[in-house]
């Protein structure tokens, strides 16, 4: 199995990797909750780190970045409705 991060570049200046992930749902949920906390001016692609040590970056798509941006969306709401 393959390591997972994310790597965020502030301002699509400044790298960070977050992680590691147990899962690629949970990245990819971390992903979209980033995305929709910090909004759009931010890089963010997946990293997996292969057992052999070989990286692979890969870009979300615009369309599967939105569709993680309204899990999270729905997640705050659920929590803020949870809270009241």
């Amino acid at each position: 199995m393959n390591t997972l991060f994310l790597i965020v570049v502030w301002g699509d200046v400044d790298p960070d990797i977050l992680g590691p992930f147990e899962t690629e749902e949970e990245r990819d949920k971390s992903a979209g909750k980033f995305r929709f906390e910090e909004g759009d001016e931010n890089g963010v692609y997946k990293l997996s780190i292969a057992k052999n040590g070989i990286p692979s970056i890969y870009p979300y798509s615009g369309e599967e970045m939105q569709d993680l941006m309204a899990i999270a969306e729905q997640e705050a709401l659920a929590s803020t409705n949870n809270k009241e």
